[in-house]
């Protein structure tokens, strides 16, 4: 069984980012320019974020009870594991 991709809009997340960077190096200050490139790449990263968990549940529906439990609690220590 073959997952569906979700969203697939990584390499607009790279373009996102390489103009964020590329206005920093320009202007050299957090200019207005500056500050519109770092939204839009931090609104991409959470298009990204959301995208990440609707696919992390879309694997999880095709997994066993058993392998489900293993899954999660992979993932809740993948989470967690650098928060205390």
């Amino acid at each position: 069984m073959h997952l569906p991709i979700v969203g697939g809009s990584r390499p607009g997340h790279l373009r996102r980012y390489a103009r964020a960077a590329r206005a920093n190096g320009q202007e050299q200050a957090y200019s207005p320019g500056v500050q519109q490139a770092v939204d839009r790449f931090h609104h991409a990263m959470g298009q990204l974020q959301k995208e990440t968990i609707l696919h992390v549940l879309a694997m999880r529906q095709v997994l066993t009870p058993q392998q489900a439990e293993i899954f999660d609690d992979t993932v809740v220590k993948a989470l967690t594991e650098d928060a205390t």
